[in-house]
């Protein structure tokens, strides 16, 4: 269990300033072309984790400002990962899954969802809109139909 940091709910990015993100998934597959996808953009991927320990060890040494969470890791599962990160760190979850309506009920409350299969301008777009909402700032851009905010 990762030890408990000051609580960053009142701190948010500059506007236009790089996001750190951790992507939580477990095939590889996406989670490289995810990191590729993002690290190329106005993102930091500070990290690529398949488990639940992974997640919140790498959660503890980079404090992100979003995790993009997939929910059926390889060890453990992304619902215990998010409450845990999100009650430690104040990190934005983007849940990207096939699950999101199955584990509706357990999601965190106020997390946004990415149904899978989507594409890397789909997650783009749906991180884009998360730190705007974030900032408390207008989306001005398309909403991908596959995300859904809970």
């Amino acid at each position: 269990m990762p030890v408990s940091p000051p609580s960053r709910s009142n701190v948010t990015p500059l506007p236009g300033s790089r996001r750190k993100v951790l992507i939580v998934e477990d095939d590889a597959a996406i989670a490289l072309a995810a990191f590729n996808r993002l690290q190329s953009r106005r993102f930091e991927v500070c990290g690529i984790a398949a488990t639940l320990d992974e997640a919140l060890r790498m959660a503890a040494e980079h404090w992100p400002d979003i995790v993009v969470m997939d929910i059926r890791l390889k060890e453990g599962n992304g619902i215990e990962a998010a409450h845990l990160i999100r009650s430690n760190y104040a990190s934005a979850i983007l849940f990207a899954t096939a699950f999101c309506d199955e584990h509706r009920d357990r999601l965190p409350e106020d997390t946004w969802c990415l149904q899978k299969p989507y594409d890397m301008n789909e997650l783009q777009d749906a991180l884009e809109a998360l730190c705007l909402n974030r900032e408390g700032l207008p989306i001005p851009i398309a909403l991908p139909p596959s995300l859904v905010r809970l």
